[in-house]
């Protein structure tokens, strides 16, 4: 964990300094796109919780239909 700190310590001044430049990052503002960010770069840290999250969360969309 100590590297993925480190690694966002890192992007923080690069993050800000484009941002005066006119490029805007969304994980700097928003949780989810920080974590979604961190899961690109990192994996996820614990697949089982992660499977368990998605199972708890699983639904349909309006337009799906079951076969």
């Amino acid at each position: 964990m100590t590297y993925v700190s480190r690694v966002v310590q890192d992007w923080l001044p690069v993050a800000l300094e484009q941002e005066n430049q006119g490029v805007y990052h969304t994980w700097l503002y928003f949780w989810f796109s920080f974590v979604k960010e961190m899961h690109i770069y990192f994996g996820i840290p614990d697949i089982v919780t992660e499977a368990a999250h998605s199972l708890d969360h699983l639904c349909m969309n309006s337009d799906d239909w079951i076969v």
